[in-house]
């Protein structure tokens, strides 16, 4: 009786090990799937705006700000900002470029600052989203710049000066051409601000859905499993 209780025993232990192995083995498979499943691309929306566009400011408060906040550190959304519009461009007789804006000469300055504060933060979006949202929230975005940097990007009293001296030398001029040329390069050409490009492509439908509700249009694009934000 004892060597077959034992024998029980025995037999329930290997049963145990092997069940334990086979679970850890499958949990070993799934996470080599996994990891071996490259994630998604995040959508990708592009914003051709003017920085004293009423519509501009709307969209940016309304839609693609709030969008930023509900998807940031997901990778489900990237956004790029290009702030030009429906400017135009001449070469000047010392190879700048020379710039009228649709809304003026402080427009003008406004998108200028605007590429020199998405420089000075080296291009990190976490950094000079929440810069640009309160200019674009301003009714005078030359009065509010200084402190929204101040207070928003942690800029130092240097990175400020930096900004301001890179929207009036060649850097800024250099970054604007760029955007200009970004701007002018669209296809289909742009025909009024904002311009919406959802992963290279821009259409009425995108543009309306953009317009009306962002998250949505992002968590009915994205190719991944849902983030938390699209799950309702």
């Amino acid at each position: 009786m004892k060597f077959m209780i034992i024998c029980c025993l025995l037999l329930h232990t290997v049963v145990s090990c092997n069940t334990a192995l086979n679970r850890l083995q499958t949990d070993a498979l799934i996470q080599m799937i996994e990891e071996d499943d490259p994630p998604a691309n995040p959508v990708q929306i592009d914003l051709y705006y003017e920085a004293m566009c009423p519509g501009c400011k709307f969209f940016f408060q309304t839609q693609l700000y709030p969008a930023f906040i509900k998807f940031q550190g997901t990778g489900v959304l990237s956004i790029g900002l290009y702030p030009y519009g429906n400017a135009h461009e001449a070469k000047g007789p010392d190879g700048t470029w020379n710039y009228t804006c649709q809304h003026g000469a402080l427009e003008c300055k406004a998108n200028l600052i605007e590429a020199c504060i998405m420089y000075e933060a080296k291009n990190n979006p976490d950094v000079y989203f929440p810069v640009i949202n309160c200019i674009e929230s301003s009714s005078n975005p030359e009065r509010a710049t200084k402190g929204c940097m101040a207070a928003l990007a942690g800029f130092s009293k240097q990175q400020i000066k930096d900004v301001y001296s890179c929207a009036k030398g060649k850097k800024g001029n250099e970054l604007m051409h760029d955007i200009a040329v970004a701007t002018e390069n669209l296809s289909p050409s742009h025909q009024y601000v904002p311009w919406i490009v959802m992963d290279g492509t821009h259409t009425d439908d995108i543009e309306n859905k953009a317009m009306a509700d962002l998250t949505a249009l992002v968590c009915e694009t994205y190719k991944g499993p849902a983030p938390r934000v699209c799950q309702k």
